[in-house]
This record gives C-alpha cells, structure tokens and sequence, in this order.
C-alpha cells in the first residue's frame, strides 16, 4: 500500500503560484477507506510549519479490533524515528512510544486537539503506525490552525496580503497605461500596446483570483476546486499572452513592419493553439471536490507533471525565438545604419537600434529572474519573501517594456519623428559606425544648428571623440 505524502511544497505551488495543483483541497485534510495490510507507516502530513501555539485537530477511526497509533513528529525526530524503523526487525520493536512529540493510540476512533507547546517553529510530519500484522482500514480526517496564518501553513502568512498588494499595484500600473494611450499618446499606440494591456488585466485577474483562492484557504481551510480552476486558467493564459508579446516583439510587428510573414503567422499560432490546449486539459484535470483528497494526490501529480513539462518545453521553445529574432533584428537595422546619413528618414532606425537593445536587456533579465526565482523556491526563504520579489519584479519588467513601447517611441515604419528629437538621442547614442560617427549632410546640420567646424568629411563625431 503506498503512502500518501503531502508536502508544505505542494501546498505552496497550489496556494501562492498557483500554477501547480497539490494533492489537497485545502488544509482541511480527509482520508477515505485506506486499506492497510503490509506498510508500517502511513504518513498523512508531510513537513508541515506549525508555529508556538498552533492547534491540530484529528478524528480517525479503524474498522479492526487491533489498535494503532498515531504519532506528530518534528523534523529532528522524524530523521531519527525512520532510522531506528528501518533498523527494526519486529513490529514490536518500533520506536515510536519513545521519539515523538505527541502520540496517541488509535482504537477504533480518536478524536483529539493538538496544542503545539514549543519555543519556535517547526516542521513537522504526523504519520499512522501500525502496532501488529493484521489488515486494518483506516477513514477520517485532521486540520490545523496556525496562530498568525489561520489555516494555512505556517510558512505561508502574509502571503494574502501580498498577492492583494500585487493586484492593486499591477491594476494601478494598467490605468496609468490606459490613461497614457487613451489621452496623452493617442497617436503613438498600436496594436503593441493593446497586447501589453490584455496582459496586464490577465496578471491583474490572476492575482485577485489567487488571493481568493488563499484567503478562503486561511478563513475555512477549505476552498472549492473551481476556485483554484479559475486562477489555474487564467494564470496559464496570462503566462501565454506574455510569451506573444515578447515574441511579437522580438519580431518587429507594428514597430518594424506592419505585417508579419506567413511562416511567423503559423508559428505563433501553433504555440497560441498548444499551450492554449494544455492549459485547458491541465484544468480539467483537476478532480471535483467530492474526489478524496489522498486519490487526488496520487492522480493529480503525475498528470500535471505531464503538462507542465510540455508546456514549459513549448515556452522554452518560444524563448529561444524570441532571442534569436530580436538579436536578428538588432543586427539588421545596424547594418542598415552603417552607411545611413543623418536624415529624418534614419531617425526612426536610430530610435528602434536604441529601443531593440533595451529589449534584448529586458528579456534577459526575465529569463534570469526565472532561474533565479525557482532557486529562491527551493532555498529555506519564506514563500511570501519570493511571491513578493516575484511579483515586483514582474511589475518592473512591465514597467520597462511599456518604457519601451512609448517613451523611446518605437512607431510604426510609416511614421518619422522630427529631426530636432534625434539630435538628442545621437548626443547619447553609444552606436558607432565604421568612421566613428554620424553621417550627416548639410541640410541637417543647418536645421540643428551644428558649427560646420564639428563636422569633419560628413560625419559629425560622438560626443567626448576628437574631431
């Protein structure tokens, strides 16, 4: 009979990301019919923070006349309690009477409240023992109270407060876009930027579902599974439309070109389609709440293990053609500014040269911050320490492409911006030509007001250069 283990981990990626199911619904934990014939143990909460004060409450019954026991462990004890079970010979020889920090016999039915009476907080496990051979059959359930976090785990306190913090910060970042586009920048938005502001509703939308989802957890320690299906999904899209804008990005559309060509068309339909599938089978999926919750452990996990693999594969997928368009594209508008003079016709390449490098630093840094998040996730940090600094830096990085998309005033290839607004970026622009400088002709140089003496056989030299 395999144990059911359900671990602090999987309760986070379900409350805080919400982009993984773990295998309860809730902290309200409850078990069906368990048959047990072989095992010595029956591990029903694994690594689990209880704080000083905490209050365990447990109701389980066997259907046998021998009697059981069940055992709260700390993390120390646990160590050393599975050491001296693996050195048992005998069932009667189990060390569990000795090494515990609480324990209870289970004969029939125990129904018990656990006050947790200890100096700090600690990771615990609670576990079915065994005392004999005999088949037994275990039912009933257990829930914990965790004085600062209610019933969410220990680990978790603050994070409703975060996720709430998040959504407002990233629906106060959504107005002033819209405010921006809608009044201030009317003519300089584009399709671009309505891409950006269905993203930011999405991340807004996930958020607000999320702490729903986790505060209906810490209120009642119990939450319905649509709930968690509704953050899931609209999670999942949010991940998708942030991968189409990076991608439609890196691609030029609407700041480039007007168009996208028939092969780039497929290709993001094909990641639009599958991903968009997978995140609808990863939902549904999900077992409804009258499944047991130890079924749901064991049948959830190795299905949603399945999708995410695929999905993350596809986003990888996604991510190594966004690099190589943007860094295709970069070059490309180098190389036809080598020779470029300086004319209200160069001056939109000189803008998207400079914007297309901010671009490839922003998608490198949120590549990072992935990696580095998911190393914070299995470090000892607190989960709302990393929910905060992934939300935050979330919002920066939008900050950023929406800096981007309007104050380097990337435009279509149709629009030029005056020749008087590129003088300053060519004051500060670190691009270089072959000569070391700009080209520039005479009508220019009149209209901006250069000395003829810093133009030197047509070039005009950066600035702090020798003539």
């Amino acid at each position: 009979m395999p144990s059911f283990r359900i671990t602090v981990g999987e309760l986070w990626l379900r409350c805080a990301a919400l982009s993984m199911c773990g295998g309860v619904s809730g902290l309200e934990l409850r078990w069906p019919s368990v048959r047990i014939e072989k095992d010595l143990t029956l591990v029903l909460l694994e690594s689990v923070w209880l704080a000083p004060g905490a209050t365990l409450s447990l109701n389980f019954t066997v259907h046998e006349t021998s009697c059981a026991a069940v055992v709260l462990l700390t993390k120390q004890q646990s160590e050393l309690w599975q050491t001296a079970v693996e050195a048992a010979r005998d069932l009667e020889s189990h060390p569990f009477q000795e090494n515990c920090f609480w324990r209870a016999p289970l004969c029939n039915q125990l129904v018990a409240d656990v006050l947790i009476d200890a100096p700090f907080p600690s990771l615990y496990n609670i576990a079915f023992v065994k005392t004999d051979g005999d088949v037994q059959i275990l039912e009933g359930g257990l829930k914990y109270v965790n004085p600062l976090s209610g019933h969410l785990d220990y680990q978790l306190v603050n994070v409703p407060e975060v996720l709430w913090i998040s959504s407002m910060a990233f629906l106060f970042l959504m107005g002033i876009i819209v405010f921006m586009l809608t009044l201030v920048c009317a003519r300089r938005s584009t399709m671009m930027h309505t891409l950006l502001v269905v993203c930011l509703w999405l991340k807004t939308v996930s958020l607000v579902l999320q702490w729903n989802y986790v505060e209906t957890l810490a209120r009642y320690g119990f939450a319905p599974k649509w709930r968690l299906q509704y953050g899931m999904f609209v999670g999942k899209l949010h991940e998708i439309g942030e991968m189409v804008l990076l991608l439609m990005l890196a691609l030029g559309w609407r700041v480039l070109r007007l168009r996208l060509t028939s092969l780039e068309c497929r290709f993001t339909v094909l990641v639009v389609g599958s991903t968009l599938i997978l995140a609808i089978l990863e939902v549904i999926c999900i077992p409804a709440d009258d499944v047991p919750d130890s079924l749901v452990s064991v049948a959830v996990q190795t299905g949603e293990a399945s999708f995410n693999l695929i999905f993350y594969g596809v986003r990888l997928l996604c991510w190594l053609v966004t690099f190589f368009a943007g860094t295709f594209n970069l070059r490309l508008i180098r190389l036809n500014l080598e020779d470029e003079r300086l004319t209200p016709t160069a001056a939109s390449l000189y803008l998207k040269h400079r914007a297309y490098n901010h671009f490839l630093n922003v998608f490198i840094v949120t590549v990072v911050r992935i990696v580095f998040l998911s190393f914070l996730q299995s470090s000892f940090v607190a989960p709302w320490v990393v929910e905060a600094l992934k939300q935050a830096s979330s919002w920066v990085i939008y900050s950023m492409v929406f800096a981007i998309l309007i104050f380097v005033r990337l435009r279509p290839v149709d629009v030029e911006p005056r020749i008087s607004e590129l003088v300053l970026l060519c004051r500060g622009q670190e691009f270089r030509t072959n000569l070391g400088g700009f080209p520039i002709d005479d009508q220019a140089r009149v209209e901006l007001g250069i000395d003829s003496s810093e133009v030197s056989q047509g070039y005009i030299a950066l600035p702090g250069e020798n003539q």
